[in-house]
């Protein structure tokens, strides 16, 4: 198998970005400011705005029974371009609502898109 050069996989790239994303969002990381009891509360600030990026469906919703109720729990893969820094407990915000960054996601070879697993941590203005 040849091998793809730098400008091949950075078209290759364009390209799929293109075809692929269709939303914008927000990188919140927790900026571990520990108060004078050393406790650490969260305190997430934002620290990339205006990210490309597309969601995908992982699998159906799934219910599962928390604090005696069914909740229904949504994972999805987040797509963004190659080389984004995004980490595990991440938020991200895309249209009001907010997901939590759980993984890493996808093949570790020839990259297209940096992907993660989220889960959805709120409803649009909540």
């Amino acid at each position: 198998m040849n091998t793809l050069s730098d400008l091949e996989l950075t078209l290759i790239r364009q390209d799929a970005y293109k075809a692929v994303f269709d939303k914008t969002c927000t990188i919140s990381r927790d900026s571990q400011v520990f108060d004078i009891k050393g406790g650490s509360p969260d305190n997430y600030i934002d620290i990339e705005d205006g990210v490309p990026c597309a969601l995908i469906n992982m699998q159906p919703p799934q219910q599962q029974l928390l604090a005696q109720q069914d909740v229904g729990i949504e994972t999805k893969i987040l797509h963004t371009p190659f080389g984004t820094d995004i980490i595990e407990d991440d938020l991200i915000t895309i249209n009001s609502i907010i997901y939590l960054v759980l993984a890493p996601y996808g093949e570790k070879t020839i990259q297209v898109f940096t992907s993660v697993v989220v889960l959805r941590k709120s409803l649009p203005g909540g």
